[in-house]
Protein backbone atom coordinates (compact mmCIF):
# COMPACT_ATOMS: atom_id res chain seq x y z
CA UNK A 1 0.00 0.00 0.00
CA UNK A 2 1.40 3.37 -0.98
CA UNK A 3 1.40 6.52 1.09
CA UNK A 4 -0.91 8.03 -1.53
CA UNK A 5 -3.56 5.39 -0.77
CA UNK A 6 -3.13 5.94 2.96
CA UNK A 7 -3.72 9.67 2.48
CA UNK A 8 -7.02 8.78 0.78
CA UNK A 9 -8.01 6.48 3.63
CA UNK A 10 -7.10 9.18 6.15
CA UNK A 11 -9.29 11.67 4.27
CA UNK A 12 -12.16 9.16 4.45
CA UNK A 13 -11.65 8.78 8.21
CA UNK A 14 -11.66 12.56 8.56
CA UNK A 15 -14.92 12.92 6.64
CA UNK A 16 -16.69 10.11 8.45
CA UNK A 17 -16.66 11.21 12.08
CA UNK A 18 -18.69 8.26 13.30
CA UNK A 19 -16.82 5.71 11.23
CA UNK A 20 -16.97 3.10 13.96
CA UNK A 21 -20.22 4.16 15.63
CA UNK A 22 -23.34 2.01 15.32
CA UNK A 23 -25.78 3.40 12.73
CA UNK A 24 -28.67 3.10 15.15
CA UNK A 25 -27.18 5.70 17.50
CA UNK A 26 -29.76 8.47 17.75
CA UNK A 27 -27.40 11.43 18.21
CA UNK A 28 -24.85 10.45 15.56
CA UNK A 29 -26.84 12.20 12.84
CA UNK A 30 -26.14 15.72 14.10
CA UNK A 31 -22.60 15.74 12.65
CA UNK A 32 -21.53 14.00 9.48
CA UNK A 33 -17.95 15.21 9.12
CA UNK A 34 -15.17 16.65 11.24
CA UNK A 35 -15.97 20.01 9.67
CA UNK A 36 -19.61 19.72 10.73
CA UNK A 37 -18.48 18.69 14.18
CA UNK A 38 -16.12 21.68 14.35
CA UNK A 39 -19.01 23.94 13.33
CA UNK A 40 -21.29 22.44 15.97
CA UNK A 41 -18.63 22.77 18.67
CA UNK A 42 -18.03 26.41 17.70
CA UNK A 43 -21.58 27.16 18.84
CA UNK A 44 -20.98 25.83 22.35
CA UNK A 45 -20.41 28.70 24.82
CA UNK A 46 -17.64 26.75 26.56
CA UNK A 47 -15.77 26.56 23.24
CA UNK A 48 -16.38 30.22 22.29
CA UNK A 49 -15.20 31.61 25.61
CA UNK A 50 -12.34 29.18 26.22
CA UNK A 51 -8.77 30.35 26.11
CA UNK A 52 -7.73 30.06 23.35
CA UNK A 53 -11.19 30.34 21.82
CA UNK A 54 -12.40 27.63 19.41
CA UNK A 55 -9.31 25.49 19.95
CA UNK A 56 -11.13 22.17 19.52
CA UNK A 57 -12.80 23.44 16.34
CA UNK A 58 -9.40 24.45 14.98
CA UNK A 59 -7.90 21.06 15.83
CA UNK A 60 -10.75 19.33 14.00
CA UNK A 61 -10.34 21.57 10.96
CA UNK A 62 -6.56 21.28 10.78
CA UNK A 63 -6.69 17.77 9.34
CA UNK A 64 -7.74 19.14 5.96
CA UNK A 65 -4.60 21.28 5.53
CA UNK A 66 -2.45 18.49 6.96
CA UNK A 67 -3.83 16.06 4.40
CA UNK A 68 -3.43 18.66 1.64
CA UNK A 69 0.22 18.98 2.67
CA UNK A 70 0.71 15.20 2.63
CA UNK A 71 -0.86 14.99 -0.82
CA UNK A 72 1.34 17.79 -2.10
CA UNK A 73 4.45 16.11 -0.69
CA UNK A 74 3.75 12.45 -1.41
CA UNK A 75 2.11 12.52 -4.83
CA UNK A 76 5.00 13.66 -6.97
CA UNK A 77 3.62 11.65 -9.89
CA UNK A 78 0.74 14.11 -10.30
CA UNK A 79 1.57 16.91 -12.67
CA UNK A 80 1.25 20.52 -11.71
CA UNK A 81 -1.90 20.83 -13.81
CA UNK A 82 -3.65 18.37 -11.42
CA UNK A 83 -2.27 19.34 -8.03
CA UNK A 84 -2.98 23.08 -8.30
CA UNK A 85 -6.72 22.63 -9.11
CA UNK A 86 -7.00 20.01 -6.34
CA UNK A 87 -5.48 22.39 -3.78
CA UNK A 88 -7.72 25.23 -4.99
CA UNK A 89 -10.83 23.03 -4.68
CA UNK A 90 -9.91 21.95 -1.14
CA UNK A 91 -9.14 25.56 -0.16
CA UNK A 92 -12.45 26.72 -1.63
CA UNK A 93 -14.27 24.00 0.33
CA UNK A 94 -12.60 25.21 3.53
CA UNK A 95 -13.78 28.82 3.07
CA UNK A 96 -16.46 30.17 5.42
CA UNK A 97 -19.95 30.95 4.08
CA UNK A 98 -20.57 34.24 2.31
CA UNK A 99 -21.85 35.77 5.56
CA UNK A 100 -18.16 36.16 6.45
CA UNK A 101 -18.10 39.34 4.35
CA UNK A 102 -20.96 40.82 6.42
CA UNK A 103 -19.68 39.60 9.81
CA UNK A 104 -15.86 39.63 9.66
CA UNK A 105 -15.72 39.78 13.48
CA UNK A 106 -17.06 36.24 13.84
CA UNK A 107 -14.20 34.15 15.28
CA UNK A 108 -15.55 30.96 13.70
CA UNK A 109 -15.60 32.46 10.20
CA UNK A 110 -12.14 33.95 10.67
CA UNK A 111 -10.86 30.53 11.70
CA UNK A 112 -12.37 28.91 8.59
CA UNK A 113 -10.76 31.57 6.40
CA UNK A 114 -7.42 31.00 8.15
CA UNK A 115 -7.67 27.23 7.53
CA UNK A 116 -8.39 27.88 3.82
CA UNK A 117 -5.22 30.01 3.65
CA UNK A 118 -3.25 27.19 5.33
CA UNK A 119 -4.56 24.77 2.67
CA UNK A 120 -3.28 27.10 -0.06
CA UNK A 121 0.10 27.40 1.67
CA UNK A 122 0.31 23.61 1.99
CA UNK A 123 -0.14 23.32 -1.76
CA UNK A 124 3.17 25.14 -2.18
CA UNK A 125 4.92 22.31 -0.33
CA UNK A 126 4.70 20.60 -3.71
CA UNK A 127 7.69 22.69 -4.76
CA UNK A 128 9.82 21.78 -1.74
CA UNK A 129 13.23 20.32 -2.67
CA UNK A 130 13.02 16.53 -2.82
CA UNK A 131 15.53 15.87 -0.02
CA UNK A 132 13.23 17.66 2.49
CA UNK A 133 10.02 15.98 1.37
CA UNK A 134 10.08 12.87 3.54
CA UNK A 135 11.19 14.71 6.68
CA UNK A 136 8.43 17.33 6.34
CA UNK A 137 5.84 14.62 5.61
CA UNK A 138 6.87 12.74 8.76
CA UNK A 139 6.62 15.95 10.81
CA UNK A 140 3.11 16.50 9.42
CA UNK A 141 2.16 12.94 10.41
CA UNK A 142 3.33 13.56 13.99
CA UNK A 143 1.39 16.84 14.12
CA UNK A 144 -1.69 15.08 12.70
CA UNK A 145 -1.47 12.26 15.25
CA UNK A 146 -1.35 14.63 18.22
CA UNK A 147 -3.98 16.93 16.69
CA UNK A 148 -6.41 14.00 16.34
CA UNK A 149 -5.96 12.94 19.96
CA UNK A 150 -6.09 16.48 21.34
CA UNK A 151 -9.26 17.22 19.36
CA UNK A 152 -10.87 14.06 20.79
CA UNK A 153 -10.20 15.22 24.34
CA UNK A 154 -11.82 18.61 23.67
CA UNK A 155 -14.76 17.25 21.66
CA UNK A 156 -15.58 14.54 24.17
CA UNK A 157 -15.42 17.05 27.02
CA UNK A 158 -18.04 19.17 25.24
CA UNK A 159 -20.14 16.08 24.48
CA UNK A 160 -20.04 15.19 28.17
CA UNK A 161 -21.12 18.73 29.13
CA UNK A 162 -24.24 18.32 26.99
CA UNK A 163 -24.82 14.66 28.02
CA UNK A 164 -24.92 13.55 24.39
CA UNK A 165 -23.55 10.07 24.91
CA UNK A 166 -21.41 10.10 21.75
CA UNK A 167 -17.66 9.87 21.39
CA UNK A 168 -15.12 11.19 18.90
CA UNK A 169 -12.52 8.70 20.13
CA UNK A 170 -13.14 6.03 17.45
CA UNK A 171 -12.44 8.47 14.62
CA UNK A 172 -9.57 10.15 16.49
CA UNK A 173 -7.98 6.77 17.12
CA UNK A 174 -8.46 5.80 13.45
CA UNK A 175 -6.90 9.07 12.26
CA UNK A 176 -3.99 8.72 14.71
CA UNK A 177 -3.32 5.15 13.56
CA UNK A 178 -3.41 6.19 9.90
CA UNK A 179 -1.00 9.08 10.50
CA UNK A 180 1.30 6.66 12.38
CA UNK A 181 1.06 4.17 9.51
CA UNK A 182 1.92 6.84 6.90
CA UNK A 183 4.88 7.85 9.09
CA UNK A 184 6.06 4.23 9.33
CA UNK A 185 5.72 3.63 5.59
CA UNK A 186 7.73 6.76 4.79
CA UNK A 187 10.41 5.57 7.21
CA UNK A 188 10.38 2.08 5.69
CA UNK A 189 10.62 3.50 2.15
CA UNK A 190 13.65 5.56 3.21
CA UNK A 191 15.41 2.52 4.67
CA UNK A 192 14.64 0.18 1.74
CA UNK A 193 15.36 2.66 -1.04
CA UNK A 194 18.64 1.87 -2.79
CA UNK A 195 21.37 4.36 -2.02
Amino acid sequence: MTTRNLCLITLFALLDVYLLMPARHTTAAFALTSYDLAEWLSLAPAERFASPALLTSLLLRLHLPLLAALWALLTKHLTRRWIIPLVLIVAFAALPPFEFVQTPDDANYRQQFFVALIVLACGFLRFLPHHYTKFVAQAICVIGLFTALWAAVGANSTFADYHLGVSYWPTAFTLACLYALIFAIILWEQKTRPQ
